[in-house]
């Protein structure tokens, strides 16, 4: 009897441990708030060429995974001296969002997706627009920060050279 009991105890310790937690819709908005306030810092970041972006924003991990508009593969490591060279290259960059949608997956994991519009001017003169430009990020709750841990872009390059409007 006893180790009936013991079983019927154990077994519903086990199920109450591995059920989903659904979250409160006050939970929700609070997580997605936070998690635009993330998204937000990244955009003012790359606008103003802050190289700092990719330490601050992003997973400083070997499993960090960037799919890049060109269709590129990073690592974080890659993608930090890629955005450097990058951000260095540009005079300016214009985003302008035209959807933002967040997904709470969980406590700790929010997929954030956007659309919108990319234009930077580099410093050579030449002009880049991107639209429409297709952003997909899974963010994680890391040490009490929301960090990108998988970045994928997509879009519709257009590139004028110096000179051209």
């Amino acid at each position: 009897m006893k180790s009936k009991l013991l079983l019927l105890v154990l077994s519903a310790f086990i199920v109450s441990c591995t059920q989903k937690q659904e979250l409160t819709q006050k939970e929700k908005d609070q997580i997605k708030s936070e998690v635009k306030s993330a998204v937000d810092n990244i955009l003012a970041k790359f606008e103003k060429l802050d190289p700092s972006l990719v330490s601050e924003c992003y997973w400083d991990s070997q499993d960090f995974i960037e799919i890049s508009v060109d269709g590129s593969k990073a690592d974080f490591q890659t993608s930090k001296k890629g955005t450097s060279d990058f951000l260095s290259a540009a005079a300016s960059i214009k985003l302008a969002l035209t959807q933002e949608d967040y997904k709470c997956l969980s406590k700790d994991i929010v997929v954030c997706a956007w659309m919108g519009k990319e234009k930077i001017t580099l410093k050579t003169g030449e002009a880049i627009t991107i639209s429409p430009l297709i952003t997909t990020l899974i963010f994680k709750n890391i040490e009490g920060r929301w960090k990108a841990i998988y970045l994928h872009e997509s879009g519709t390059e257009t590139i004028l050279p110096a000179g051209k409007k």
